[in-house]
């Protein structure tokens, strides 16, 4: 399976981030699939193939709830792990270290927030307002708008 991986770096908490309860469209879901394996008649080993896949995918596309498992760390892990992200952020022209001080690649690193998506997954529509920087670690992105007449 292909996916790709953002970081998401924002003052407000998005409204796909993953909090500590899923949420009622992931509720939704695995109800769907549960109606389908049953349906289906799948047996019980494929049948925990296919739950333990989508769960996969969700903890990987909205998180564990890395603000809480974060804020248990000592603060000198935050601050080995802001480090780590600042040094990929710099790779990204906009975050390189001849236009930006060290506070401000600090501050950006401490709220970058991994996401993984998979194929097809939509991102943003245009002419949305986001809150929000993504930058693509790896994998690619499609970019459609739609022209006016």
């Amino acid at each position: 399976m292909f996916c790709f991986i953002v970081w998401h770096t924002s003052t407000n908490p998005h409204p796909r981030t993953r909090t500590s309860t899923p949420t009622p469209t992931h509720t939704q879901e695995v109800d769907t699939i549960n109606a389908y394996v049953e349906l289906r008649n799948v047996p019980d080993g494929l049948r925990q193939r296919i739950k333990n896949y989508y769960e996969y995918v969700y903890i990987k596309q909205y998180g564990l709830g890395e603000e809480t498992i974060l804020a248990s760390m000592p603060t000198k892990i935050q601050d080995d792990l802001a480090r780590k992200n600042m040094r990929a952020l710099e790779t990204v022209p906009f975050f390189n270290r001849r236009y930006r001080d060290e506070a401000f690649l600090a501050a950006v690193s401490h709220k970058l927030q991994l996401r993984t998506y998979t194929p097809g997954s939509t991102l943003i529509f245009q002419n949305e307002k986001q809150r929000e920087l993504m930058v693509v670690k790896a994998g690619q992105v499609e970019l459609y708008t739609k022209v006016s007449e």
